[in-house]
């Protein structure tokens, strides 16, 4: 009888946590309204134009240092100009999206903006750590 009763309270118990767990995870998973997600867009836009070219150049000089690398002999002079290069492009894509969070907490509501946290968490776990700001996770324009 005894364990049928402690069966009983693990079970009970097991339900209660997952219901709690289940409950919490429900505002990650609300669908952001329109106008949030169209506060994102909007403010995705404002700030692709300067980004761009920085992931480009990111994007370049990584592959020069896979490059150089890639040679017999890399030239570490060669090598500290690449790394250099890579971090502050880094710094200026980490300053652009500092900017355009504070544009967006700045425009959204408190429980908007940690909505929209809470989906930038979600997708950087979902896609292993690549989030991005908050203004990258508005899907894109239809």
């Amino acid at each position: 009888m005894n364990r049928i009763i402690s069966l009983a309270l693990t079970a009970l118990t097991a339900l209660t946590l997952l219901g709690a767990t289940t409950a919490r995870a429900q505002p990650a998973r609300a669908p952001l309204a329109p106008e949030v997600k169209q506060t994102l867009r909007d403010t995705r836009a404002r700030f692709a134009p300067q980004i761009a070219p920085i992931k480009r150049d990111l994007r370049d000089a990584r592959q020069a240092l896979r490059d150089e690398l890639a040679r017999p002999q890399p030239s570490d002079a060669t090598l500290r100009q690449l790394e250099d290069r890579m971090i502050a492009d880094r710094q200026r894509l980490a300053q652009l999206h500092a900017q355009a969070d504070a544009e967006l907490r700045a425009r959204l509501s408190p429980r908007d903006y940690a909505r929209v946290l809470m989906k930038r968490a979600a997708r950087m776990h979902h896609h292993g750590g690549r989030g991005g700001s908050p203004a990258q996770v508005a899907p894109p324009a239809p």
